[in-house]
């Protein structure tokens, strides 16, 4: 038989009974809950069965720890969620055995305590608001939602959670409302709050200054966000007095030159104060300063630069007589032009690399120059030969330069004494207001004088000796002339590079040249000479001898005692004695000049005594190379004696022999030149000549 019983559950927030229905099956009833209960925190959720307590006895225990007694009365109160069984036991068998499994949610109802920061000037943080809901996220829920003041959804909103508090960005000077919803899983009801949040302005500081060059006021603009109706504001700037109260733009001046000043700038809206430092300047601006030297029409200008508050890269600009010139960083101006005498206002602007410029205007005095020049110079000269009188055009001035000899003021001599070219000679002179003018003229070439040598002359000869040919070391055929001196008179002139000088006189000699050069400078050169005499000697042509006698024969002239002789015999007195006929030499030799002379005389027998004469020929004579002796009949134990005594070996023989037919040829190449003594037995002895 099935049975249903209902059974009560109170939730107690006053007490009011939940009332279930229950089945029996025969003795033992099961019965299953599964129910969620919304309730507030601090309520209490008690169980209470509907059955009689006179007719049954109770027992709770956990559904996972039976042996885990809860209670054993009527009723359990629960706190938490949970998992029981109830077991309900009859006094009376007739009655039936429940056994109730219970599963129990509790969803507690959130209950937030809203903390809301006070509406205060911004600066730029999150509004921060605390719930203090505590909730149970496995079944609370909550959302956060923003309005304007027209209740106009806004999306924009950002914000953070951080557990159950809200961090939500907010303008400046802005205002939001802010819906925040709870609700509980399970549960019907929701709860809304509506709350206020914003911050008050605060004005947001925008100064911008213009630069300016010392000199210019500065203009301050201000840029600032804030409601000038609501708002004071004052501007202190660093040496300026008083502070200022604009709240638009307005101008200041920095009185000193490129400085930095500070400014403070403080704006007060309904009690929201924001301040801001921030810097003004003005550029440095030069302070042009320049000093002129003095200057002459001929001279460039030089100008001082002394100016100040100068950066480090400048400019300068000097205008003066329509022409502009510009200049770097520089302390000392040079302009490239000259500048005509007289007074003239030029213009100085100095600009810095900053744009900042000033400018300065000045007279300037440039003075005359008395301009000069001068004559008498010469392209050309010749060494040690030529000069020149140089003559200036002023009285006073003054010569510069090489191989100058000043005889008087403005005038002077030129004498080149070494050999150079292209060198300037100068005049300089200066007038009564120190400005000089210079002139100059350049010589070319100072030439060498041309370096004369005479070739072919000896520091001595003999009289008769073999005529000379001279020459001296140059090239132009009609610019030389030879002149010949001896013993103080001019005995020859001859215009020509070469000279024959033939010794026939003795005497003194001095050999001239005087030479001219292409570019007309000359030479003189002297060399001298002494002609000697020759000894003195002279012999008879011929003298006849008688068989058998002995003839003196001797030098017909004075013997001189510095003179040396010999005979072809041998003999070596003046005299000698002969007996034999033939051609006799004798030879003479000055021992001091080395000057030497011969003369032969023929000795013959007298045809009225004999009719046969010996017939001999010796030729040449002089000889180069050979000696051809012809005799009338076969001769030996011929020689070659030198004039000294010593016997002369040809091819290593010292005697010779004709043929047969009284022939013989003798080789003299070899031998050194001079005269020699030819030795012929019974003939006679002769002298020959080697060249």
């Amino acid at each position: 038989m099935k049975r249903f019983i209902i059974f009560c559950l109170f939730l107690i927030i006053g007490v009011f009974p939940l009332c279930l229905k229950a089945a029996s099956f025969q003795d033992t009833i099961s019965i299953k809950y599964d129910s969620t209960f919304c309730v507030n925190k601090g309520d209490t959720v008690k169980f209470e069965s509907s059955l009689d307590t006179s007719v049954y006895d109770f027992l709770w225990v956990r559904l996972n720890n039976e042996s885990d007694t809860l209670s054993t009365s009527n009723s359990l109160p629960v706190y938490q969620n949970d998992s029981i069984i109830r077991k309900s036991f009859p006094r009376d068998t007739i009655n039936p055995y429940y056994i109730d499994t219970i599963l129990i949610k509790i969803h507690f109802y959130p209950i937030p305590d809203l903390e809301i920061d006070t509406i205060e000037c911004y600066n730029g943080a999150p509004i921060k608001i605390v719930t203090n809901a505590k909730l149970d996220t496995s079944y609370n829920k909550d959302s956060i939602s923003f309005f304007d003041q027209l209740n106009q959804p806004l999306s924009n909103i950002n914000y953070t959670k951080d557990a159950d508090n809200y961090l939500v960005d907010i303008g400046n000077g802005d205002t939001i409302i802010v819906k925040l919803e709870y609700s509980t899983v399970g549960c019907p009801d929701s709860s809304l709050f509506y709350i206020e949040i914003g911050t008050k302005f605060l004005p947001q500081i925008r100064l911008e200054s213009d630069t300016v060059c010392f000199g210019d006021s500065t203009m301050i603009s201000n840029l600032s966000n804030f409601d000038e109706g609501l708002s004071s504001v004052n501007i202190s700037i660093e040496g300026i007095v008083p502070d200022f109260t604009e709240k638009g733009n307005f101008k200041c001046f920095i009185d000193t030159n490129g400085d930095t000043r500070e400014v403070m700038v403080t704006i007060n809206q309904q009690g929201c104060i924001e301040d801001s430092l921030f810097f003004i300047q003005n550029l440095q601006t030069p302070v042009p300063n320049f000093g002129f030297d003095k200057t002459c029409e001929n001279k460039f200008l030089n100008i001082n630069n002394s100016s100040s508050f100068t950066t480090i890269d400048f400019t300068i600009e000097f205008s003066i007589f329509n022409k502009s010139y510009n200049f770097g960083s520089v302390n000392t101006i040079n302009i490239p032009d000259t500048i005509p005498d007289g007074v003239h206002i030029g213009l100085l602007t100095i600009k810095n690399n900053n744009g900042c410029s000033d400018s300065i205007s000045k007279a300037v005095s440039i003075d005359s120059v008395t301009y000069v020049w001068f004559t008498g110079l010469e392209m050309d000269y010749c060494v040690n030969q030529d000069s020149s009188l140089l003559m200036g055009s002023q009285n006073g001035g003054v010569f510069s330069g090489l191989f100058l000899n000043d005889i008087s003021p403005g005038k002077a001599i030129l004498r080149p004494t070494s050999v150079v070219s292209n060198f300037e000679i100068l005049y300089t002179f200066t007038n009564g207001v120190q400005c000089t003018d210079s002139y100059s003229q350049e010589v070319e070439n100072v030439y060498p004088k041309p370096s004369l040598q005479l070739f072919g002359l000896d520091n001595a000869y003999c009289e008769k000796d073999s005529p000379i040919n001279l020459s001296i070391n140059q090239s132009i055929e009609n610019q030389s002339i030879f002149t010949i001196i001896r013993d103080g008179l001019p005995m020859d002139t001859s215009i020509s590079l070469n000279y024959v000088f033939d010794p026939l006189v003795p005497g003194f000699y001095s050999i001239i040249n005087f030479f001219t050069d292409q570019n007309g400078c000359f030479s003189e050169i002297q060399n001298s000479t002494v002609v000697n005499p020759l000894p003195l000697i002279s012999l008879d042509s011929l003298i006849v001898l008688k068989p058998g006698d002995v003839i003196l024969v001797g030098n017909n002239l004075q013997n001189e005692p510095e003179v040396s002789y010999l005979w072809s015999n041998g003999d070596t007195s003046p005299s000698t004695n002969l007996d034999q006929p033939g051609l006799y030499l004798l030879y003479a030799v000055n021992n001091l000049t080395l000057c030497e002379v011969s003369d032969t005389i023929l000795i013959e027998y007298d045809k009225n005594i004999k009719d046969e004469i010996f017939q001999i020929e010796i030729f040449p004579n002089p000889t180069t190379d050979k000696i051809n002796i012809s005799l009338s009949s076969p001769k030996s134990d011929i020689k070659l004696i030198r004039l000294n005594g010593n016997t002369v070996s040809l091819n290593g023989a010292t005697s010779f022999s004709t043929d047969i037919f009284g022939k013989l040829i003798l080789d003299v190449e070899n031998i050194s030149s001079g005269y020699y003594c030819l030795k012929i037995p019974d003939v006679g002895d002769f002298i020959v000549l080697k060249i």
